[in-house]
């Protein structure tokens, strides 16, 4: 199944180029690029430093690109724009600041040979994260997993969350929702879409947007053999994330999603946000 792979760019292009060279050296090649812009400038992208080079090494083996403008409303209205122009019957979204090991988007893939899973991510790792725990090999006996996230600057892992963790079981495990990088069925995502309500922070989107593929009944995964790297910053579209505005739209995000599955009548066990 061919993959459109949707981009959402607020100008770290030295990222950017990390980001698209290491999808350039993906085992699975079966994929276009949808970068979406959220920059003032709106640079001609062939002209920027690496990021050009790279997008004529993509021609030149077969990935179409193009290049949307967002109104830099967040992530989530850039995914929108994604999800609306997706060409293929798989969208992987992601922001511009990741990296991922070569094996990454084939082991992504491979979950869809299921037909009742919708929508997969894999590990997201932080490097030298000293907060980041070993699961152990038993998930039946964890996957009720409840723990509180734990806030703690520096940190990317919040706590001992699934998506955070070395797994001693490489097995995929089924969970409720979802948080950052993943990969769904293009129409069946369109189906609900994302939560255009959220702040600018975006903080529970990708909770909110996966969760919903759980509530229709079809497999939410995360895939421990695939692995991405986050490339950290501490600027989110020029807020800083150590910031009382930041922090407090990150709040609210959380509780319009809390308000949300409570309409909902759920209640998730395996992630808290």
């Amino acid at each position: 199944m061919r993959v459109e792979v949707g981009v959402g760019c607020v100008g770290k292009f030295n990222e950017l180029s990390i980001m698209l060279w290491s999808l350039m050296c993906q085992t699975y090649t079966d994929w276009d690029l949808t970068i979406i812009d959220e920059t003032i400038n709106h640079p001609n992208y062939p002209d920027v430093t690496g990021v050009g080079h790279i997008l004529k090494i993509m021609e030149e083996k077969g990935h179409q690109w193009r290049i949307f403008y967002g109104e830099a409303k967040g992530f989530h209205f850039a995914q929108t724009i994604v999800l609306n122009t997706s060409r293929h019957p798989l969208t992987w979204i992601l922001g511009e600041d990741v990296a991922f090991e070569p094996n990454c988007m084939a082991e992504l893939v491979k979950q869809f040979e299921d037909s009742k899973v919708g929508i997969v991510s894999g590990l997201l790792f932080l490097a030298g994260d000293k907060f980041r725990t070993t699961l152990p090999d038993f998930w039946n006996e964890i996957k009720e997993y409840s723990g509180k996230i734990h806030f703690v600057e520096g940190s990317i892992g919040y706590g001992n969350q699934v998506q955070y963790s070395i797994h001693l079981d490489e097995s995929p495990k089924e969970v409720e929702h979802l948080i950052g990088n993943m990969m769904y069925r293009t129409e069946l995502g369109r189906r609900w879409g994302f939560n255009l309500d959220l702040s600018y922070a975006a903080r529970t989107a990708d909770n909110d947007f996966s969760y919903q593929f759980y509530l229709a009944g079809y497999k939410v995964l995360v895939v421990p053999t695939s692995v991405t790297w986050h490339l950290e910053t501490h600027q989110y579209g020029g807020l800083k994330k150590s910031s009382e505005e930041y922090s407090k739209l990150c709040n609210d995000d959380r509780r319009k999603f809390e308000e949300r599955l409570l309409r909902w009548g759920k209640i998730s066990t395996r992630f808290n946000v």
